[in-house]
């Protein structure tokens, strides 16, 4: 559920910085940096030095986590179709309003663990993400 939480993340928003994704994905740093360091070593994700600041790092999502996190997208899928069939449309349906609603709601409490919408968070991550998205090459 983590590796899947944090491939989600780094998908929808490239470059995210550690701290920033901490944030987004509910775990704490150091819980997140052993996470991340497994991930790396695996190779479905890699770390690049911030363009604007050479002691921060970003990171991005490498081809084989892309393909993890296909994988995992389908299970997940196939689980909320079974979900949808026991409790119906109309209650799901309400449910994720409900989720949706105290999302917001904690949102205004903590302002600064507000998500920009999608659109401006690849835009702004664009520009600093590198050529290649198959991770660091290793010689």
């Amino acid at each position: 559920m983590e590796y899947w939480r944090v491939l989600k993340a780094l998908a929808e928003d490239p470059g995210e910085s550690p701290t920033r994704l901490a944030q987004r994905v509910l775990l704490r740093m150091p819980t997140l940096t052993k996470l991340i360091d497994r991930m790396a070593a695996k190779a479905l994700v890699y770390r690049r030095p911030d363009p604007t600041d050479g002691r921060r790092v970003r990171l991005f999502l490498a081809d084989p986590g892309r393909a993890l996190l296909a994988r995992l997208d389908r299970r997940a899928a196939a689980h909320e179709r079974r979900i949808e069939q026991e409790l119906g449309t109309e209650r799901v349906a309400a449910l994720r309003a409900r989720l949706e609603d105290l999302r917001l709601a904690l949102e205004q409490a903590s302002p600064e663990r507000r998500v920009a919408p999608l659109q401006q968070r690849v835009a702004d991550r664009t520009a600093s993400a590198p050529a290649s998205r198959a991770g660091p090459s290793r010689r």
